[in-house]
């Protein structure tokens, strides 16, 4: 797993070995900066308390929505079809809602950025298609 604030960045500090392997994920800062705050929270000794333990399923949805996206980059897109067994391993992160309370802007795009990979939803504006080039080049120089 990498993080990285930018994708450009991500995409030159590690070098997987080639398209399909997860090995490595993308995953934005600010998401593994609040799952090592929980981490830091915890102590050996101390009961999990409610919101250590909401604040702790929060963060590994957030991990799993940034793998459902790599994986759905890697599988999906304009023209192909999606596996199945995919769509329903990452049902959550592919409804109409996005499975968070008090959700993002940026989770809420992510979302539609899931749904327009598997073909069940609308590229309106070119946003989602430039997304995926960046990241198909991005994958592309990676391999090469």
């Amino acid at each position: 797993m990498i993080a990285s604030d930018d994708v450009g960045r991500a995409s030159q500090s590690v070098t997987p070995p080639d398209a399909l392997d997860f090995n490595y994920v993308e995953v934005p800062a600010d998401v593994l900066r609040e799952g090592l705050a929980l981490i830091q929270r915890l102590t050996p000794s101390a009961a999990v308390d409610a919101d250590v333990a909401t604040a702790l399923i929060r963060f590994a949805h957030k991990l799993s929505a940034a793998h459902a996206t790599e994986v759905l980059e890697r599988f999906g897109g304009p023209g192909r079809t999606v596996p199945g067994f995919l769509q329903t391993a990452f049902g959550p992160y592919l409804l109409d809602e996005v499975p968070f309370d008090d959700a993002t802007v940026q989770q809420r795009d992510d979302q539609r950025y899931r749904r327009w990979l598997i073909g069940i939803a609308e590229d309106t504006d070119g946003r989602f298609s430039n997304r995926f080039d960046r990241k198909m080049r991005a994958i592309s120089v990676a391999t090469h």
